[in-house]
């Protein structure tokens, strides 16, 4: 599969994903999902060029993502897809990435109304639902911030939640 690793992180492109995750895990290319970001020039940029030298970098919205990940699931270089939130992962399911296997889900910051599932990660009402619809589709949500820190899966916590 040429999207290696899906992964949720609020910070988007950053030192974990650049030092820690893109050094385990073959990554030739980022593929970066968030509208707000995308439509932002200067966010944009920085988060573009937060990525290391040699691997291409993206920023994309959902609608501009969506040709540009077909394409990546049927080369033979190994890409990340990195969102903002869940729920951005619902909308790219919901219109054909049917790809998506395995979620990774590192940081998300605490914000008005966001309960704490774990280290590091707070989910609003609508990131919870999000989660649930990934588990009721059979894919397998994974907390782990870097890829030696003890992971916990939705699947284990998930009835405190629903």
């Amino acid at each position: 599969m040429a999207v290696s690793f899906i992964r949720v992180d609020d910070r988007i492109i950053h030192g974990q994903i650049v030092t820690r995750w893109a050094r385990e895990r073959k990554c030739d290319g980022i593929i970066a999902v968030d509208d707000k970001t995308a439509k932002n020039k200067i966010l944009k940029s920085v988060v573009k060029n937060a990525a290391p030298p040699g691997i291409k970098a993206g920023v994309f919205t959902v609608e501009q993502a969506l040709p540009k990940l077909k394409k990546a699931s049927q080369v033979k270089e190994n890409y990340f897809l990195i969102v903002k939130t869940p729920t951005t992962l619902v909308s790219l399911l919901e219109n054909g990435c049917d790809f998506i296997k395995k979620i990774n889900i590192g940081p998300i910051s605490s914000k008005e109304g966001a309960e704490n599932v774990g280290p590091n990660a707070a989910l609003t009402k609508e990131e919870i639902k999000a989660c649930e619809y990934f588990y009721e589709q059979g894919i397998t949500i994974i907390f782990k911030l870097v890829p030696n820190s003890k992971p916990y899966t939705w699947k284990d916590i998930r009835k405190k939640y629903i």
